[in-house]
């Protein structure tokens, strides 16, 4: 029998509850994303079971990401990330394919227990207050926007709009403009990120443009037809940025807000761009981040000739990874390029701008979970010293450049975490950047 009195919501009867749950795994948000998917039917199975105190970190790394027993979490953190991210995944399901639902399921953050809850009728007076242009803000007020425009806008893929630009001021926080020693970072701050981009220097987010992929089905957009939309007449819903037509994907989103919310200077040194918002300048000057390959980011194109591992595009399915110069043991290409192609690869790279003045970090998958497992790659704790190590550097100082060719195991089609397949690294000719 059922130990009812354990389930939070005990004023929905279980089968309403177990049916809120079937709609949920069914909904167009789930079906795109098993690991989710799975992740949420497994702890709701557990509740439904009276088993909730043994939902644990530890148990669900081992029955859901197959970790081995007794894995070391605080090494290996995919369960908190994933357990966040099926948060907002919720919320965005009952903001959207979920919006008629009578009740709403959360998961509160400091645990892993299902809590359903009665929706509560909107207050009409409250409204939803505009995003107005700013030339700064404090990193509170930023995390608190990202958050708000993650929660209704980029789940959805539907209206995202960062304005021109959104950038936190770094002349509110005196140390913000100086450069950390490496011996410095904490053990919240020591990610690749952090390290890479440890100087006073700004840093040009810009997140990818993935309505190009329901503009210009079947082909690649150059990127002098991104800068002259004029030259797109094969599109002709391809217009000047209007918050019908930016859009982003969850990846991107997810990666910006982990960024704004870490410990350390480049939270106040961040300028978040929509690809569509780009200029050339942005990578003439200071440094930059471009999330998403050539499809969805032309952007990248100005590095793309540079690099040994390069996007490859069939008319449909996921991009490929072409290996210029194998060496033995490699291939030279790395994944299919066709429809259904479950092998998911992403590649990070780490190049001089333009005018050999700052660097360019590009982060890109051969879909959105390869690229959102390679931007987890760069944000885990320690992950700064794992990738030194990979490297053979004692500081990111040491390199000019550097390629990683990443590949998302799986298991039973669900995610289990990434390997780097090879690399490249092309070491500084001087100290310093």
């Amino acid at each position: 029998m059922i130990d009812r009195t354990n389930l939070p919501g005990i004023s929905l009867a279980l089968e309403e509850q177990q049916a809120l749950m079937a709609r949920i795994t069914a909904s167009e948000l789930f079906r795109r994303s098993p690991r989710q998917r799975q992740l949420l039917t497994f702890i709701a199975g557990e509740q439904f079971a009276s088993r909730s105190r043994d939902i644990t970190e530890q148990r669900i790394g081992q029955s859901v990401f197959g970790r081995a027993e007794g894995y070391n979490q605080s090494e290996d953190n995919i369960v908190r990330v994933s357990v966040r991210q099926l948060r907002a995944r919720l919320k965005c399901h009952f903001e959207t394919e979920g919006l008629h639902e009578s009740w709403m399921i959360e998961i509160p953050k400091g645990g892993y227990r299902l809590e359903f809850h009665a929706r509560q009728e909107p207050d009409a007076s409250a409204g939803i207050p505009a995003i107005a242009p700013v030339r700064s803000r404090t990193v509170g007020q930023t995390v608190a926007w990202m958050v708000a425009a993650a929660s209704s806008v980029i789940c959805l893929l539907a209206g995202f709009w960062l304005g021109t630009a959104h950038r936190v001021s770094a002349a509110s926080d005196p140390l913000s403009t100086q450069p950390r020693s490496g011996n410095m970072l904490t053990a919240a701050d020591d990610t690749a990120v952090n390290d890479l981009f440890d100087g006073p220097e700004l840093v040009n987010l810009v997140v990818a443009d993935t309505g190009l992929l329901d503009l210009l089905a079947g082909r690649q957009v150059t990127l002098e037809e991104y800068v002259h939309p004029a030259l797109l007449s094969s599109a002709p819903r391809f217009s000047a940025p209007s918050q019908e037509t930016l859009v982003t994907s969850l990846a991107d989103i997810s990666f910006v807000s982990r960024v704004l919310q870490s410990p350390g200077t480049l939270r106040d040194r961040v300028r978040v761009l929509h690809a569509r918002n780009g200029s050339p300048n942005d990578f003439m000057s200071g440094s930059a981040v471009i999330l998403g390959g050539p499809r969805v980011n032309p952007w990248s194109d100005f590095f793309e000739s540079k690099l040994n591992f390069q996007f490859r595009y069939g008319e449909v399915g996921p991009g490929c990874i072409a290996n210029r110069q194998p060496r033995p043991s490699e291939q030279s290409m790395y994944g299919t390029c066709r429809a259904g192609d479950n092998d998911r690869y992403a590649r990070i790279a780490w190049l001089p701008n333009l005018n050999h003045s700052g660097q360019v970090l590009i982060i890109s998958g051969s879909g959105m979970l390869a690229t959102e497992n390679a931007c987890d790659y760069l944000l885990t704790p320690g992950s700064a010293g794992r990738l030194r190590t990979l490297l053979g550097i004692r500081s990111v100082r040491d390199v000019e450049s550097f390629e990683l060719l990443l590949k998302t195991d799986s298991r039973a089609g669900v995610p289990s975490g990434n390997r780097v397949v090879t690399s490249r690294v092309t070491m500084a000719r001087t100290k310093g950047r």
